[in-house]
C-alpha cells in the first residue's frame, strides 16, 4: 500500500500515529495535572491566609465574649452579696426610728448621729435602686469592646455601692 507517495505499510503509520498520540496523551495529562496543582497552590496561597484570619478573628471574638461573660457574672455576684443586706437596712432602719420615737430624753447629739445614720442607710439602699435600674449591659453584638467597657465601669459603681452600703449597716449596728 502507497501512502504519502512511499512504500510504508499502513501497520507502521499506525504505530506511529498511535505512538505520537501516547506520548502527546501523556504529556497532554502531564501538562493538566501540573495546572491543576499550579491552580491548587495558587487557590491556598490566597485563601489560606483569609481562612486563617477569619478563624483567628472568631477564636478571638469568641474569646472577649467569654471575657465579657465573666466580667459580667463579676457585676452580678456583688449585686448578689449585697442585695440581701437591703433587708438588714430596712431592719436597723426601723429600729432606729423606734428608738428616737421611744426615747423621750434622748440627747440632741446622739439623736443627730441616729438621724444622720438613718438617712445613710437610705442613701446606701436608694443608691441599689438606682444602679439597678439603670443596669443594662450592652449585647456583644453592639461590639465587645463597648460591651467589656460598659461592665468595667458598672463593676465599679456595684462595688461603689456595696461599700457605702456595708459602711452604713456598720454605723447603724454601733448605735443600737
Amino acid at each position: 500500500m502507497q501512502f504519502g507517495g512511499s512504500s510504508t505499510s499502513l501497520f507502521h503509520v499506525t504505530q506511529a500515529i498511535l505512538t505520537n498520540y501516547a506520548t502527546f496523551a501523556r504529556r497532554n495529562i502531564t501538562i493538566r495535572i501540573l495546572l491543576i496543582e499550579v491552580s491548587t497552590l495558587e487557590f491556598m496561597r490566597v485563601t489560606l491566609p483569609f481562612v486563617s484570619l477569619t478563624i483567628l478573628l472568631l477564636w478571638g471574638c469568641g474569646q472577649e465574649s467569654k471575657d465579657n461573660q465573666a466580667l459580667y457574672d463579676e457585676v452580678m455576684k456583688v449585686h448578689d452579696e449585697v442585695m440581701p443586706k437591703m433587708n438588714d437596712i430596712y431592719k436597723l432602719r426601723e429600729q432606729l426610728k423606734k428608738q428616737i420615737a421611744d426615747t423621750a430624753g434622748l440627747v440632741e447629739e446622739k439623736k443627730k448621729k441616729i438621724e444622720s445614720a438613718i438617712l445613710k442607710l437610705d442613701s446606701s439602699s436608694e443608691g441599689m435602686m438606682v444602679w439597678m435600674r439603670n443596669f443594662n449591659p450592652l449585647p456583644d453584638s453592639l461590639g465587645e469592646e463597648k460591651a467589656r467597657a460598659y461592665l468595667e465601669d458598672q463593676k465599679v459603681k456595684v462595688e461603689k455601692v456595696k461599700k457605702e452600703m456595708l459602711q452604713a449597716i456598720e454605723e447603724a449596728g454601733a448605735l443600737e
